[in-house]
């Protein structure tokens, strides 16, 4: 059992219809005479949620950025490196495993827009992915790029096997805490809920939120990754027009004249 080992419950619904698919092919070309995955079910995210994630605010990635800028090395990479990565992370919503894939020859700064490239072998969909770059973004990233080889990696290392780790470091000493008094958890993958949950409150319409997201169902984009609370459905409401009749100005009142005395 997969999900025994640590296995989500969404990536383990996705090798079971893979599963299952590749089991109906073996029937219609006749290699079997039935499909032995009839009888499984699908997990039901919605009530096995195994780690509940925040996204972090704009603060928070400041002091986050400063705190790794100024620390030590984790497993190969420089605090002023690891900020730049948590930069990454946060603005482009890759994973740890992308992130740890990507080379100089992964960037194309000189684009309009300019471009991050996820070859199809790293992506969790195993489709290749071109993501547009902030110009800020591009800024940190041009010079880390031009102090390696096209071919070499942006952050070597092992840091993506304990990026858990490494941000609960640089977590602690910017003084935010991991976990907060709600159990949610600010982990590296929080970052990618960051990053689609900004989108969301910038209001970028879904379906674009969705490709960035690289989500092939709008219903995940929206209910696992975005955190929208109650101050945002305020700023929702408070965006709505009044009806006509409270916009129109109204006439003014006219002053009556005394006539002259006597």
């Amino acid at each position: 059992d997969r999900r025994a080992a640590g296995m989500g419950p969404r990536t383990s619904n996705f090798y079971l219809g893979a599963a299952k698919e590749f089991a109906r092919w073996l029937v219609r070309d006749g290699r079997i005479d039935r499909d032995p995955f009839t009888h499984l079910k699908g997990v039901n995210v919605a009530v096995d949620i195994r780690r509940l994630r925040r996204p972090y605010t704009e603060d928070e990635l400041g002091r986050l950025m400063d705190a790794a800028r100024k620390g030590i090395p984790f497993r190969g990479i420089s605090g002023p490196d690891r900020a730049i990565l948590y930069a990454t992370a946060a603005y482009t919503g890759l994973r740890a495993a992308e992130i740890a894939s990507l080379t100089g020859a992964s960037l194309d700064l000189g684009a309009s827009p300019p471009t991050v490239h996820v070859a199809a072998a790293y992506s969790k969909h195993r489709r290749e992915d071109s993501l547009p770059l902030p110009p800020f973004l591009v800024d940190l990233l041009r010079p880390l790029a031009a102090s390696r080889l096209p071919s070499a990696s942006l952050w070597p290392g092992t840091w993506a096997e304990r990026a858990f780790d490494m941000i609960q470091e640089d977590l602690a000493r910017a003084g935010i805490p991991y976990k907060d008094t709600g159990g949610r958890f600010l982990d590296f993958h929080a970052l990618r809920h960051g990053f689609i949950t900004n989108l969301a409150r910038r209001g970028v319409p879904l379906p674009i939120i969705q490709r960035l997201a690289r989500h092939s169902d709008i219903q995940l984009t929206m209910a696992y990754y975005t955190h929208l609370d109650i101050l945002d459905a305020a700023r929702g409401i408070e965006a709505l027009p009044p009806p006509a009749e409270l916009k129109a100005p109204k006439a003014p009142i006219a002053a009556c004249e005394a006539g002259p005395s006597g």
